[in-house]
């Protein structure tokens, strides 16, 4: 888990901490490819990383994926990914 912005290298002007003084953010390890987990074609890394997300977090669900399958359609399950940009 990352505790602390890397500053050096998504920060150097200091533009989110020091300005704009944000006060939430969050940053991958080094080498983690969410994209290598299924098909992710040309999938920017965002949408990679809310799809990665979103099986983690249904893994532990304690249910098959079949037996949801079973019982709702596809188009009734969806993940929303965007961005913000506040001051």
């Amino acid at each position: 888990m990352v505790r602390k912005l890397n500053r050096e290298l998504y920060d150097p002007d200091g533009i989110i901490l020091d300005q704009i003084k944000a006060s939430a953010g969050g940053q991958l390890p080094a080498g983690f490819d969410p994209g290598s987990f299924y098909s992710s074609r040309q999938h920017a890394r965002a949408l990679q990383m809310t799809i990665f997300g979103m099986s983690d977090a249904l893994g532990p669900f304690g249910i098959k994926w079949s037996e949801i399958e079973e019982k709702i359609q596809p188009d009734q399950i969806a993940v929303f990914s965007g961005s913000l940009w506040a001051i």
